[in-house]
């Protein structure tokens, strides 16, 4: 997770909901040109009496390839039941966004955000290196609706010495809270939200 050192990846998930899988998640780096790209994608699909509802929702952060690898710009999806949303950004010494909501044109301008790769992969690096702190630390986070960095708090919680993992719990800026389990290497095996 040393951002010097990074190499494409692909790791895929499944999502679970009342212990039914109900889709599936991945994240992917790629490297191009001048860039590290960052693609989230989930797929969710569902039954409501008797309709199914499909939602899939696609972050694609792209970063510079030298120091300090900051955010360059990107594009998201979204697509629900009546709704499709398509939007592309670039950050430079405004965040610009055109963004397509189910066929209406949108321009909007944000300030600047200071958001890098290393921010992004902050928490695997830290439990990779061994140096995660030993009961509370923050880290910031990329709103893609406000285009802000937010700062969410963890706290590492105490497991059995059997377990092969790191458990946290992350209060994230709406005062939501949600759990993680990651494995040493700083791999994550879980992530749980009420």
């Amino acid at each position: 997770w040393d951002t010097a050192t990074l190499k494409p990846f692909k790791q895929w998930y499944q999502i679970n909901w009342h212990n039914q899988a109900v889709g599936r998640a991945s994240v992917e780096l790629k490297k191009k040109d001048q860039q590290f790209t960052v693609i989230e994608s989930d797929y969710l699909e569902g039954r409501v009496q008797g309709r199914r509802f499909q939602f899939r929702y696609i972050r694609e952060l792209d970063f510079s390839s030298s120091a300090p690898y900051e955010l360059i710009g990107g594009r998201l999806y979204t697509e629900e039941p009546q709704l499709t949303v398509e939007s592309t950004f670039s950050n430079d010494a405004q965040l610009q966004l055109e963004e397509k909501r189910n066929g209406q044109l949108y321009e909007k301008s944000f300030a600047h955000v200071e958001y890098t790769l290393q921010d992004y992969f902050r928490v695997p690096s830290l439990i990779e290196r061994g140096s995660i702190p030993s009961e509370t630390f923050e880290n910031k986070t990329l709103n893609t609706q406000t285009f802000t960095v937010e700062t969410s708090r963890y706290q590492v919680l105490k497991t059995k010495p059997y377990q092969s993992y790191i458990a946290l719990q992350q209060r994230h800026p709406s005062n939501e809270v949600s759990w993680h389990r990651m494995a040493k290497d700083g791999a994550y095996k879980l992530h749980a939200f009420a």
